[in-house]
């Protein structure tokens, strides 16, 4: 009775090992979050470092680099103040050329995720739906995805996925295409399986009650 229970409990051990060895891989490939702390006004670029929190380095597009680097799902969030010269109840990420597109899968930019606002209601902390996803609410959107007028080459499209399952949320992507008679001018563009793009406003003024001018396509 001894020998013949002996192969089960190897086999018992060898299971226990096999999982304890994918639990290891899971942690490894646990998410990061990257907060962007630079909304690109005196200088849209990446810096090609690691991340380092709070260092006021971390523009949208380095922390989408290094998402985009990262084997398992990461955020990126904001915290950035209101600083648009229309309105200081919105915050603008000021681009100077295109944002690297998304290659990789589940990262998750939430412009809902602010924590540097100054004003009341703090910006992006209404979203559209409730907790519970049934009831509509009067949404709040105010991180917004902006053109640089005065950058050194048109941007055509604010953003681009390629990758898979990744989420785009509470954005206003608007402003893009600065040529006359442009008829590319694109908001968001997704090739990837499985994204969502979540409570945002594209192609459209930042209230979203009219069409901005220069964008001609939302999405394609």
């Amino acid at each position: 009775m001894i020998s013949g229970s002996l192969p089960a409990a190897k086999r018992i051990c060898r299971s226990m090992v096999l999982w304890a060895s994918l639990l290891l891989c899971s942690l490894r490939v646990s998410a990061n979050t990257y907060t962007v702390d630079n909304d690109g006004q005196l200088g849209d670029t990446d810096d090609g470092l690691a991340y380092t929190a709070a260092d006021g380095t971390n523009t949208l597009r380095k922390c989408m680099r290094l998402a985009d680097a990262d084997p398992g799902a990461d955020l990126i969030n904001f915290n950035i103040v209101e600083n648009d010269v229309s309105s200081v109840s919105y915050c603008d990420i000021y681009l100077d050329a295109a944002l690297p597109a998304l290659t990789g899968d589940s990262t998750t930019i939430d412009g809902f995720d602010n924590t540097g606002a100054l004003t009341s209601p703090s910006a992006n902390t209404q979203p559209v739906f409730s907790a519970t996803g049934l009831a509509p609410m009067n949404g709040v959107l105010k991180m917004v995805l902006y053109h640089n007028p005065i950058a050194p080459v048109n941007i055509l499209t604010g953003l681009i996925i390629n990758g898979n399952n990744n989420i785009i949320k509470g954005l206003v992507i608007t402003s893009f295409g600065w040529k006359p008679n442009q008829s590319t001018d694109i908001g968001i563009t997704i090739t990837g399986n499985n994204n969502q793009v979540l409570g945002c406003y594209i192609g459209v003024t930042y209230g979203g009650t009219a069409t901005d001018a220069p964008a001609v396509t939302g999405w394609a």
